[in-house]
C-alpha cells in the first residue's frame, strides 16, 4: 500500500455537505461519491471494449483530519440479496484503475477528487456486472475509540463505506433464478433452512418470494412465510436463510418456494418433499425446552444481582454513615480538649 497527494481538494459548505454524505450508516461520517452528485452510485451503459474516465469523491465530514484506504472492489451479491464488497477486485473490479487507491490524507470537511478509468475488455459477453471502490480507516480502533469494549474481552469493529457500480454491456434482457434445493436442520429447537438459489440470467432480480409447507397428503399449509429478495446479482449462487421459530410435528410435507421479480419480469415455482422424522422432532422439542429453561434462568439473574446490589449498598451506606459519626466525634472531642487547654493557659 502507498501514499499520494491527490491533486484536487473540493471544499464541501453545508449545503453540498449534505448531499456528499447522505447518511451514511452507524453515524460513520466519511465515506464514497459519485462526481457527479446527482448520483448515489456509478452507472454506465456500455459495449465491450468501450473505455470511459470518471472521478470518485472521498469525503470527510468529521472534525479532524482522516486517513483512508481507499481500493477498487468487486460487488457481490449479500445474504439475503444486495450488494456486498468483501474487498477483492476479481471480475469486474479488475477492470477499474483507479490511479491513487491506497492510504489518502482528506483533511476536516473535505473530500478529495480521485480519478480512474474503466476499461471494458473487448470479449465481454452481455449482462449486467458489479464493482465499486471502498474505504477504511487506516487506523479503525483509533477512529472507533475504546468505547463498547467490555471487561474481559474484544470485539473489533472495522468500520468500512463503500460506494457501488452498476455496468451494463450491450443489451442483457435474459432474467432468469433457479431454485436448486432446499437444504434444512434443527438448532436450539428452532428450524433454520438454507435455500440455494443461482442467478442464470444476465440481469441481476430483486424481487419478493414466498414459502409454504403443505401436508403430503393435502390440506392447508402448516408454515408460511413471505421473504424480500434484494439485488441479486447475475451469474451468482445465493444461499438464502429463512428461520423460523419452531419445527413442525413430525411428518412428511411439500415445501413450495414461489419468486416474483420486481425489477424484471420473471416468477418461478419449486416444490421439494421435506420429511421430519420423529427422532428430529423430539431433538427440537428436548432442545426448545433446554433453551426455554435457559432463558427463565437468565431472566431471573438479573433480578437476583439487582437484590445483591441492594444489599451491598445499603450495608456500605451504613459503614459510612458510621465512619462520619465517628470523624465527627472526633472532631467535638479534639476541639473540646483544645479550648480546655486555652483555658488552663490563660488562668
Amino acid at each position: 500500500m502507498h501514499t499520494r497527494n491527490v491533486s484536487t481538494a473540493i471544499a464541501l459548505l453545508a449545503a453540498s455537505l449534505a448531499l456528499a454524505v447522505p447518511a451514511f450508516a452507524q453515524g460513520f461520517t466519511f465515506g464514497l461519491r459519485p462526481e457527479d452528485q446527482r448520483k448515489a452510485y456509478f452507472e454506465y451503459t456500455l459495449l465491450p471494449g468501450d473505455r470511459v474516465e470518471d472521478a470518485v469523491l472521498v469525503v470527510n465530514g468529521t472534525d479532524e483530519p482522516l486517513s483512508l484506504v481507499v481500493t477498487k472492489v468487486a460487488g457481490h451479491t449479500a445474504l439475503t440479496g444486495g450488494i456486498s464488497f468483501p474487498g477483492d477486485a476479481d471480475g469486474p473490479g479488475s477492470w477499474i484503475e483507479l490511479y491513487d487507491q491506497g492510504v489518502v490524507e482528506v483533511p476536516t470537511d473535505l473530500a478529495l477528487r480521485m480519478p480512474f478509468t474503466l476499461s471494458v475488455p473487448a470479449d465481454t459477453p452481455p449482462g449486467e456486472y458489479v464493482a465499486g471502490f471502498l474505504s477504511t480507516p487506516e487506523d479503525p480502533a483509533g477512529f472507533m475509540g475504546s468505547e463498547g469494549q467490555a471487561e474481559g474481552f474484544q470485539v473489533e469493529v472495522i468500520p468500512q463505506m463503500a460506494v457501488s457500480m452498476i455496468i451494463t454491456i450491450a443489451e442483457p434482457s435474459h432474467c432468469e433464478v433457479r431454485i436448486d434445493a432446499i437444504q434444512h436442520t434443527q438448532d436450539k429447537g428452532e428450524w433454520n433452512l438454507v435455500m440455494t438459489m443461482v442467478n442464470m440470467g444476465d440481469v441481476h432480480f430483486k424481487g419478493s418470494g414466498e414459502f409454504k409447507l403443505k401436508p403430503t397428503g393435502g390440506g392447508d399449509p402448516v408454515l408460511e412465510r413471505s421473504f424480500p429478495v434484494g439485488y441479486f446479482i447475475a451469474g451468482e449462487t445465493l444461499e438464502y436463510p429463512l428461520n423460523f421459530n419452531n419445527l413442525p410435528p413430525a411428518g412428511d410435507y411439500e415445501a413450495e418456494v414461489t419468486l416474483l421479480g420486481s425489477d424484471c419480469a420473471f416468477n418461478t415455482l419449486f416444490n421439494q418433499p421435506i420429511a421430519i422424522s420423529d427422532e428430529l422432532a423430539a431433538e427440537a422439542a428436548a432442545d426448545s425446552e433446554r433453551w426455554a429453561l435457559a432463558d427463565q434462568n437468565a431472566a431471573t439473574s438479573p433480578v437476583q444481582s439487582e437484590g445483591l446490589s441492594l444489599q451491598t449498598g445499603i450495608l456500605i451506606g451504613l459503614i459510612v454513615l458510621v465512619l462520619i459519626l465517628i470523624l465527627l466525634l472526633l472532631y467535638v472531642i479534639l476541639t473540646r480538649r483544645r479550648k480546655d487547654a486555652e483555658d488552663a493557659k490563660s488562668l
